[in-house]
């Protein structure tokens, strides 16, 4: 084997030529592996790379081994190469095949759509537009057993928690299902530029008290966090990979801590690396609007916004 000074220069483009199972790259990666007492067949760090599952290029030869070490560990029969660049994501490794892999699950555009503007004025003008969000709204609720089991929990936990809670809510609500219905076009509404017009809700699916919380508080949460749906896309389509494993890494800890606070139950390994990939971008473009509305927001949160904050 070559010495480790010369191992640490290598550093593979990553093309399929590069990365032949007899290739000396291989070769060094498969022995630093093995030092590690982790066995990778040579023919298997080919594969991975023909299928866009290794490191980005310009890894340094360290960064090669750690991500062959983790990818051998969640690599396994019936998991789609797509399953596996998200779990890879999740536990802080990027590689050519994630955002592909990501965008395909969650089904966006290749090309940035145009999304008109709901109407939200209360006139008659703005009833079709309130019609959408309320059908959108009932799909989530009704149509759960189609849901990836992961968001499944998530929406029959928070039904639970809307019926415990119905009866120290203001007004008459005659199910849970009726309160997440309003929760989610209440959020919607907010999100397109409409205020948090009622509150009661929102309380009720978290398992908070009503007083607890201040309409202004979210009225001013909802002002500073909007996004538009271009603005989403965009960010699934051309967001850091970097950030996004960031996101991702940062989700797979706190995913758990929500998931308790609901009441939705423990997801499994899988469920929660992949549940973090895919809301990964979602959630770098919430931060970066954050980031832009607060002096003091941290951050190292993202790899972009500290390079950003170092430049200045």
């Amino acid at each position: 084997m070559y010495p480790l000074a010369s191992r640490k220069l290598l550093v593979a483009a990553f093309t399929v030529n590069d990365m032949r199972r007899d290739s000396r790259a291989v070769i060094e990666l498969c022995s630093a592996l093995c030092e590690r007492h982790i066995r990778v067949e040579p023919r298997s760090v080919e594969r991975w790379s023909q299928v866009r599952l290794g490191p980005l290029p310009g890894a340094t030869f360290q960064e090669q081994v750690d991500h062959y070490a983790a990818l051998s560990e969640i690599h396994g029969t019936g998991f789609t190469n797509d399953l596996v660049a998200r779990r890879l994501a999740a536990r802080g490794f990027a590689c050519p095949r994630l955002r592909e892999s990501i965008n395909t699950a969650i089904g966006i555009p290749k090309k940035p759509t145009v999304v008109p503007k709901p109407d939200l004025s209360t006139g008659p003008s703005g009833d079709a537009d309130f019609e959408e969000m309320e059908r959108i709204a009932s799909a989530v609720v009704d149509d759960i057993a189609a849901m990836p089991h992961a968001m499944s929990q998530v929406v029959r936990a928070l039904i639970r928690n809307a019926d415990n809670n119905r009866e120290g809510l203001a007004g008459s609500w005659d199910s849970g299902e009726e309160i997440v219905r309003s929760f989610l076009v209440n959020t919607m509404s907010a999100t397109f530029g409409d205020e948090f017009y009622l509150t009661d809700p929102l309380a009720a699916v978290f398992n908070l008290e009503p007083h607890e919380i201040r309409p202004e508080d979210v009225h001013d949460l909802c002002r500073t966090l909007r996004y538009s749906i271009a603005e989403l896309e965009e960010s699934y389509r051309s967001a850091p990979l970097g950030d996004i494993v960031a996101m991702a890494v940062l989700l797979r800890e706190v995913i758990p801590e929500v998931l308790a606070h609901v009441g939705a139950g423990e997801l499994t390994a899988l469920d929660l690396d992949n549940a973090a990939a895919l809301f990964a971008p979602g959630m770098v473009c919430l931060v970066r609007n954050l980031a832009a509305h607060e002096d003091n927001f941290p951050r190292e949160i993202l790899p972009s916004l500290r390079t950003a904050s170092a430049a200045c």
